[in-house]
């Protein structure tokens, strides 16, 4: 028998939580089906869109649908109301709910979402974050069934048990701390946005456009056109050497494939390979070594995402992956990094393929890249600026990611 009382709780509660189905303390109706002539005009409706990924539901944008009167009456959607996706193309997404946080007027909801309204007394607080627990999510995913889409149903949905305080002002406490937690995370969440849209902006008007010597934003004291060259005119291009996937390892030197570098670009983990330093000294040999402030670029899957090389230890990477950019410090290395994020070598590489994708970026095809080159100063310049926002995106991912962690964590013990 499921143990009646969470890990962690506020002080002055002590008591077990009881243990109710969803239908034995609400009702639940199905939504209506609009035919296409009724979308678009007449009253607000709540639809999928509207619930997937929110935990709560906002009715300033809203679609329109034709509905009757007495369809709004029965229909309608009042404070408290909980609103369940009834059915889901991805599997995680049926059973997602969205809380209706005041009465809408003359608002109805799709056929493809399911209305609960509770008849006995809970905080709308703790309402909102009772069915993203694990204990309930476990229940609507076993209790759905899959055909075209993943679906749940209003008698499924009556059998989900809900274990939850006896008393209300527990359950407003732990409302009200998971609304607070979420408003941080959406403070975090804003912010980082904001961020990346900086960066985007400052990436299009602190490098010339096509048909432009200078860009339209430049640190005081710069003035003359940038200098037009390839890549090709800066430095050597060339990969590496053949290693079988047989002589990988555990651990040793660490390997590079595209997909190690893509997952650096996005800040993300991925399971890295390794090589023998044996096998390693054996390969630079023939290849040479990669040095600080060069730069690999993906060859194949996801085209043209770099990697800063940031140190001279060692390092090897898989041929026809990755492209080798033999830098060193021909350019500043955070300036060419950040030149590969830019519109103008991404419109490059949409250039040189009709349907806008590319299987390949070549050896050949990365000599004749374009790239307008300032003096040294000025690259250092750009390279630190964008150095340091790349920095801050990356705390700001980190505090988020935190938070999201911390919820996770406390829904697991701050509820049964």
């Amino acid at each position: 028998m499921k143990n009646k009382k969470p890990e962690i709780r506020f002080k002055r509660f002590s008591e077990e939580w009881e243990e109710k189905e969803l239908g034995k303390i609400g009702e639940l109706k199905n939504g209506m089906n609009f035919g296409k002539e009724a979308m678009g005009h007449g009253y607000p409706f709540v639809n999928l869109q509207d619930v997937f990924g929110k935990s709560v539901v906002d009715n300033t944008n809203l679609g329109l649908a034709v509905s009757s009167e007495n369809q709004r009456k029965d229909y309608n959607l009042l404070k408290g109301d909980v609103l369940f996706i009834r059915s889901s193309v991805k599997p995680e997404g049926v059973g997602e709910t969205a809380l209706v946080t005041e009465n809408f007027e003359n608002t109805t909801y799709s056929g493809f979402i399911i209305r609960f309204r509770a008849n006995i007394e809970i905080d709308d607080n703790f309402k909102r974050i009772i069915f993203s627990t694990s204990f309930v999510r476990g229940q609507i995913l076993s209790n759905s069934t899959s055909s075209a889409n993943t679906n749940i149903n209003q008698d499924s949905l009556k059998k989900i048990k809900l274990i939850q305080p006896s008393l209300f002002n527990e359950q407003t406490q732990i409302g009200n701390f998971f609304k607070n937690l979420d408003n941080l995370i959406s403070l975090h969440q804003r912010k980082y946005e904001k961020l990346g849209i900086l960066k985007k902006a400052m990436l299009e008007k602190m490098f010339p456009k096509n048909g432009a010597d200078v860009p339209e934003i430049r640190f005081k004291g710069f003035s003359g056109a940038w200098e037009e060259k390839t890549l090709g005119d800066l430095f050597g291009i060339a990969s590496a050497s053949r290693v079988h996937k047989h002589e990988w390892t555990e651990s040793g030197v660490p390997f590079f494939r595209s997909s190690d570098v893509v997952s650096d670009y996005k800040g993300q983990e991925n399971t890295k390979a390794f090589i023998s330093f044996e096998l390693y000294e054996e390969l630079s040999k023939k290849s040479g070594c990669v040095q600080k402030n060069d730069i690999l670029v993906t060859g194949g899957g996801s085209i043209g995402i770099p990697y800063l090389v940031k140190s001279n230890e060692p390092l090897y990477f898989k041929d026809a992956d990755l492209l080798w950019l033999k830098n060193s410090d021909n350019l500043n290395g955070y300036f060419l990094y950040i030149f590969f994020s830019t519109v103008i070598f991404r419109d490059y590489i949409n250039s040189i393929t009709h349907t806008g994708t590319i299987s390949h970026y070549t050896i050949e095809q990365a000599k004749a890249t374009p790239i307008k080159v300032p003096k040294r100063e000025e690259q250092e310049k750009i390279g630190n600026y964008f150095k340091n926002l790349d920095n801050l995106l990356t705390l700001n991912h980190g505090e988020l990611e935190k938070l999201k962690n911390l919820k996770k964590a406390l829904l697991e013990k701050m509820f049964v």
